[in-house]
């Protein structure tokens, strides 16, 4: 009868004990050091998903579609404009 480990990927040592930790996506064991929070984009900067995945096959790249749009600022306007007098012209 063979026999599956039911830690996952997670590694078992006795001298150097770690704990165990379930990836949010794939749902596979690991320990809990292996496992990095998820990021995304969403307004100026970088939010925390709150889900922790493992750094393998799990983990994506923030997503550049969601920045937000920076437009620069609008010129300096000209003091004194003098515009062309049109109605003046035409009559």
């Amino acid at each position: 009868m063979g026999y599956a480990s039911k830690a996952g990927r997670a590694r078992v040592s006795v001298s150097r004990p770690q704990a165990f930790a379930v990836c949010d996506r794939c749902s596979l064991w690991y320990n809990r050091v292996d496992l990095v929070w998820q990021f995304d984009y969403a307004g100026t900067g970088l939010i925390n998903k709150r889900l922790l995945v493992c750094t393998r096959t799990c983990r994506d790249k923030p997503q550049a579609q969601l920045r937000a749009i920076i437009l620069p600022a609008d010129p300096v306007p000209v003091r004194n404009p003098r515009t062309e007098p049109f109605i003046e012209d035409e009559s």
